[in-house]
């Protein structure tokens, strides 16, 4: 367990009782694909150590409609920001593609190693940094990208978050499907598809039974930069 806890990016550095003060305090916890983990509003009562499966963080415009922010995988965190500011949850969080399985730490535990280990509330802070900075570009994408670019980058994300790489290609898991990547977009289905062959017809993108391949990154990256097909 503490070389698993050494490797999270919040925990690295940490000495030896630190680790086993987290390991004491650790609580897991399975969650069954597109299972809620926390809601947009929830009162924020613990941080989430990803151990194995995908976590989608999305939050419900006024009008209903869901927009994905971030996916993270093991060995990342998620529901960081409520136990700092003391705030309800900003975002709801679920299982992606399949089961699920954190590691729960309750706040007063969290704060409790942060007052502790100095260091730790350093890391935290450069984490939190590297996140706004996504979520910037990530607001940034969603008011002036195309859907075209939107696809393009969220491909890329699921390549390296859970692609599989054959060669100079990379097969995505086989619940990226066009119904999910719509999901994620927030965007009708019907625009999916029609980007999607786009995509195939550019060479990019391959779909072989029931997974898609990318097939050239370099195309999606200029996509994503704006280049238009």
């Amino acid at each position: 367990m503490q070389n698993r806890l050494a490797s999270v990016p919040l925990f690295q550095g940490l000495d030896s009782q630190a680790l086993d003060y987290l390991t004491e305090r650790l609580h897991p916890r399975k969650y069954a694909n597109s299972e809620v983990i926390f809601g947009q509003g929830d009162k924020g009562d613990g941080l989430y150590l990803i151990d194995h499966g995908v976590v989608r963080i999305f939050r419900i415009t006024p009008g209903g409609k869901e927009i994905t922010l971030a996916l993270r995988t093991a060995p990342e965190f998620v529901g960081e920001m409520s136990l700092l500011d003391g705030l309800p949850r900003s975002a709801s969080a679920c299982a992606q593609g399949g089961d699920c399985a954190c590691m729960f730490l309750h706040a007063k535990d969290l704060q409790q190693l942060l007052k502790a280990q100095p260091e730790a509330a350093l890391r935290l802070l450069k984490v939190l940094s590297r996140r706004l900075r996504e979520a910037g570009e990530h607001l940034e994408e969603l008011a002036f990208s195309t859907i075209q670019q939107r696809l393009a980058s969220l491909l890329l994300r699921l390549a390296r978050a859970e692609g599989q790489p054959e060669g100079q290609e990379v097969i995505l898991p086989d619940w990226v499907s066009y119904q999910s990547l719509s999901t994620m977009l927030g965007t009708a289905r019907e625009c999916v598809n029609r980007v999607a062959v786009e995509l195939v017809e550019s060479h990019a993108l391959e779909r072989r039974g029931r997974r898609l391949v990318i097939c050239n990154q370099e195309i999606l990256e200029s996509i994503q930069l704006g280049v238009e097909l």
